[in-house]
Parts: structure tokens; sequence; C-alpha cells
């Protein structure tokens, strides 16, 4: 196996962590942008909607965020299992033929 293929979850994993942190937050920023070049008067009612929705904004983003690293978690005990599993096996492999060879 490749060094390319051990780390290239990780980066996966993480660059989706980062991604999707990042793309909450233009995300916001580029809303809260748009609705204030609508408004020419000040409105406060409109200001406080208009902060709420970003706070939405970043709150998805941070869920998102939250379950890439759950799902990332998750896949590393699935894999970490099967690792386990196939060292046993190999381990059993090596003790049977170490035991019975010198016969």
């Amino acid at each position: 196996v490749s060094l390319g293929w051990i780390l290239l979850p990780s980066v996966v994993l993480h660059g989706t962590y980062d991604l999707a942190l990042l793309a909450s937050d233009v995300l916001a920023r580029h809303y809260a942008k748009k609705a204030t070049e609508d408004v020419d008067d000040y409105d406060e009612a409109y200001f406080t909607e208009v902060r709420d929705r970003m706070q939405l904004i970043d709150m998805i983003g941070m869920g998102a965020a939250v379950g890439v690293f759950l799902v990332g978690l998750v896949i590393y005990f699935c894999f970490s299992k099967r690792q386990k599993i196939r060292i046993q096996i190999l381990d059993r492999r090596m003790n049977y033929k170490a035991k019975y060879s010198s016969v």
C-alpha cells in the first residue's frame, strides 16, 4: 500500500471539513452584502432579520463541519476494526506456520 492511499482519507476528510466551514462563511457574508445593497434606508427590523439569517447559515455550516467529523470518526472506527481482524488472521497464520513448520 502506497503512502498516498494511506493519507488520502485524512486529506479528503480534512478538506471537506474546511470546505464546509469556509463555504458557510462565504455564503453568510455574500447574503449580508446583497441584503444591505438592497436597502437604502436604515431599517432595524430588516438588519435584525439579515443578522439572524447569517447566524443560521453559520450554524448550518458548523453543523456540516461537525457532521463531516462524525462521519470521519465512524469510518475510522469501521476501518480500524477491519484492520484489527486482518492482523489477527495474519497472526494466527504465522503462529500456525511457526508451530507446524518445525515438525
